[in-house]
C-alpha cells in the first residue's frame, strides 16, 4: 500500500497519516460496525510502521504516537485509551526549508 501511495504523490509530496501504533494480529473483528455490516481491524506497531515507509522510499519528518480517548459506541461512559500513530512523510530526501520546519504541536 505505502509503495502505491508513493508513485501517487508528485515528487516533494507529502503523505499525512494515522496508523496503528501496536501490533494488532486483526482478531477485532465487530459484526455490525456503525449499521454498515463487519468491519476487521489489524495493523503493525508504530516502530515497524515507521520502517516500512522508510523502506518503500519515504523520508519520515515527524512522527508521534498520540494517545485518544475513545468511547463505545454502545456505552458512552465506557471510554478507552487508543494509541495512534500520526506521520508526516514526503517522496524526497531534499525538502525545501518550509516543509522542513513543520513541527507536530
Amino acid at each position: 500500500m505505502f509503495a502505491r501511495i508513493y508513485e501517487w504523490l508528485k515528487p516533494g509530496g507529502v503523505f499525512v497519516c494515522s496508523l496503528h501504533a501496536n501490533d494488532d494480529p486483526g482478531d477485532d473483528i465487530v459484526d455490525d460496525w456503525l449499521d454498515n455490516g463487519p468491519m476487521y481491524w489489524s495493523g503493525f506497531n508504530a516502530e515497524m510502521n515507521v520502517k516500512a515507509l522508510n523502506a518503500t522510499g519515504f523520508s519520515t519528518l515527524e512522527h508521534h504516537v498520540w494517545i485518544l480517548k475513545e468511547a463505545n459506541i454502545n456505552d458512552s461512559h465506557d471510554i478507552s485509551e487508543v494509541p495512534f500513530l500520526y506521520v508526516w512523510a514526503t517522496n524526497m530526501t531534499g525538502i525545501n526549508n518550509a516543509v522542513a520546519q513543520f513541527k507536530f504541536i
